[in-house]
């Protein structure tokens, strides 16, 4: 019987967004804007904060309270949080900031019942998440390749860099450092930021931000049971002492048996189980994170262990062996402190370290013996660390300008892979290490009180590549408070790492002479409230790739090998609509179209580019404090790697959350793929199969207790 997927998560207080007609009659103010007229409730009329607040923890002091009748339109609405810090590495207007920007919030992930990042990036406008059943990966605007461990999207933990240091996978699953309850929320920051960030940075940024020690529940405890074998416990704490110091901790344990018994048609034989891979889909985690502040010092650290059963045979493992299994490991510990430095300068110093470890166990079967003798037990081992660095300074230059830079180093201790059978000697062994240093600098210029220029810079060194050097250019234009006009230009690149660059183990071998690869993107934004409720959004852009780093089989010998291969173009339209009503009434309808092609003469589609991606959410309260969260998601067909074709899906979820007022907690129902859709993601060329089936319906509850 085939049961499918993986459901849900956080499920906290809501926060409704309230403004009663009577607060409106009593007490209404009107504020005379850009030649706009706007009725506007108090601030104590409104269930969602309308002041910046505290700058989410890591990132420095607190922004100081606006004045409610200085507040833009988008601050009194509360359609989206009022500022972001990733776009410029400082705090800003959404609508101020040089890219298009999305806002996940902690309310949003509770009220939708999302339990990891991948869920999470399946909401937002123009992004999709493939999953091999060992790692999920993240694309966005048409571009995903078969093979790409999410080496084109830089993921950040309260500004420090998660990609590891050997593959530089973005970690989207279980595999990512932190519990999503930990989470305050996530700015999705689109299009090229190599001129802030270097590699990596190349159709996105994503930067997750922790709930502040000092925000944290005194105790907190969770306990999740659901189908498909899941079990997770979760503990928190927080105090604030009167020295002003802060502390939170957390511990999440997590256990997921999977889909019992998965059928891959590709190994349908009776030496293989007749294609049936029984009991090894699981997942177990353990995770612990910490997090202190003290004035303008915050300190954060975390410990992540997942381990995956691995059913699909995947790189020529023996096809349903219990034994076949990856262990990803990340430690990490960051600090920054900000403080003046004299002049009117700003200081910002940043110090981390962080650890990945990953093991793969592959099973492989001697092709000269009986196939159902004991196989060999193949070992694919990665450590790699680091330690950076980072010196920024900011300030204000009369009324005009706010410039920003500084230098970034990181100094990569151990970028170690070794491969071999066990107890054999090493089929490929290498260890070394290499270090990066880069200057950065950005200008934002009030060229008039309707125009703003944005202009970026960076130099990255690199010891073995081309040091690029990349742009970033923005124009915003903000007609009056309801319109803004946004147009943006800009340049990343991706260096190739050491995976691509020097793994040579069985079915592998070494890249030769690769270059770094390179983005340019163009791209118009358009940001529009409609009256007090709705906000529309939308952007057309394209962008060109040259020196594609691809996965491929070298027709001389059969194996794999990471290439510089064909240039790719695309051009898409993105367009959403949002709005927010009394009494915590909420949605959200999001489209887009991307035409992503080789640049082949054929003008060949990508594969894994789906060209219309939609999303819908809707959430609204049901009585006696219950909410319920309802997401679908659409995905049109792709491109398989040989030509043929993975048809699209609709999915639909849905989450209902409630108190347990005499518990002083809640609950909260997910139910995902509840039509029990069936469907499947392309893979790589590392997998027999071409596509992966996906989970059918699935279901979670919670109860969260706290106090």
């Amino acid at each position: 019987m085939w049961l499918p997927g993986v459901p849900g998560d956080p499920m906290r207080t809501t926060s409704l967004f309230v403004c009663s007609s009577a607060a409106i009659q009593q007490q209404a103010r009107v504020v005379l804007a850009a030649g706009c007229l706007a009725v506007v409730c108090p601030v104590a009329a409104l269930a969602q904060p309308t002041a910046p607040g505290p700058a989410p923890s890591g990132v420095g002091p607190a922004a100081p309270a606006t004045p409610v009748l200085e507040m833009s339109l988008e601050d009194i609405m509360g359609l989206e949080a009022q500022s972001v810090f990733g776009a410029s590495k400082f705090l800003q207007k959404v609508s101020e900031a040089p890219a298009a920007v999305s806002i996940v919030t902690a309310d949003d992930i509770a009220r939708y019942g999302w339990r990891t990042l991948a869920d999470v990036l399946r909401s937002v406008r123009g992004f999709y998440v493939t999953d091999d059943r060992s790692w999920a990966y993240a694309g966005a605007r048409g571009f995903l390749r078969p093979g790409d461990y999410t080496t084109r999207i830089l993921l950040t933990l309260n500004g420090h860099r998660v990609n590891d240091n050997l593959y530089d996978q973005a970690s989207v699953q279980e595999d990512f450092p932190i519990d999503l309850l930990d989470v305050d929320r996530i700015e999705i920051i689109r299009g090229p930021a190599s001129s802030l960030y270097g590699s990596n940075a190349f159709f996105a940024v994503i930067n997750v931000m922790t709930k502040a020690a000092s925000e944290r529940e005194s105790i907190a405890a969770s306990l999740d049971v659901g189908t498909i074998g899941m079990r997770t416990g979760r503990v928190s704490a927080g105090r604030r002492l009167q020295n002003g110091l802060a502390l939170g901790l957390s511990a999440t344990f997590q256990q997921l048996d999977g889909v019992q018994d998965l059928y891959f048609p590709e190994y349908d034989d009776a030496a293989t189980n007749f294609g049936v891979a029984s009991g090894n889909d699981f997942t177990a985690r353990r995770n612990v994170f910490a997090n202190l502040t003290y004035g303008s010092l915050a300190v954060q650290s975390g410990f992540n262990r997942r381990t995956r059963g691995m059913p699909t045979g995947a790189y020529g493992a023996t096809f349903n062996d219990a034994r076949a299994r990856v262990h990803d490991t990340q430690l990490f510990v960051d600090a920054n402190y900000e403080r003046p430095v004299g002049n009117g300068w700003t200081g910002l110093f940043r110090g981390g370290y962080h650890y990945y470890a990953y093991l793969g166990e592959y099973p492989f079967q001697d092709g000269d013996v009986d196939p159902r003798a004991p196989s060999a037990m193949y070992l694919d081992e990665g450590v790699g660390d680091y330690v950076m660095g980072e010196m920024q300074f900011s300030r204000r230059i009369g009324r005009r300008h706010r410039v920003t830079g500084g230098v970034e180093h990181r100094a990569n201790l151990r970028q170690n892979q070794v491969a071999y059978y066990e107890a054999a000697a090493p089929e490929f062994e290498l260890n070394t290490r290499s270090s990066t240093t880069a200057l950065y600098a950005q200008d934002e210029f009030r060229l008039h009180r309707t125009l703003l220029l944005n202009l970026g810079l960076r130099y990255d060194q690199y010891s073995t590549f081309p040091n690029p050097l990349k742009p970033r250019f923005a124009a915003i234009y903000q007609a009056n408070d309801r319109t803004t006009l946004k147009f943006l230009f800009g340049q990343a690149f991706r260096a190739p790492n050491t995976y691509e660059l020097h793994y040579e183990a069985d079915l592998y071998k070494a890249g030769v002479d690769l270059r770094p690869e390179e983005v340019q993107t163009t791209e118009a934004v358009v940001e529009q409230y409609l009256g007090k409720r709705i906000r529309l959004s939308g952007s057309v852009f394209v962008y060109d790739v040259k020196e594609l780093l691809d996965l491929r089989v070298d027709p001389a010998d059969g194996l794999f090998w990471y290439q510089n291969s064909n240039a790719a173009r695309a051009t898409g339209v993105e367009a959403e609509v949002e709005g927010k009503w009394p009494r915590g009434v909420q949605g959200r309808l999001s489209y887009a179209f991307t035409r992503a092609r080789d640049a082949s003469p054929a003008g060949q589609t990508l594969t894994n580019s789906p060209a219309h991606v939609t999303q819908a959410l809707f959430s609204a309260p049901l009585g006696a404090g219950a909410v319920v969260g309802i997401e679908t998601r659409a995905l049109s067909s792709r491109l398989l790697r040989s030509g043929g074709v993975v048809d699209g899906h609709v999915i639909a979820n849905a989450t209902v959350s409630g108190p347990l007022s005499k518990l002083r907690a809640r609950w909260s129902l997910t139910v995902e793929n509840l039509a029990g859709h069936r469907y499947a993601d392309p893979v790589g060329a590392d997998l027999l199969q071409e596509a992966i089936v996906q989970n059918g319906r699935t279901a979670r509850l919670r109860i969260l207790w706290s106090r």
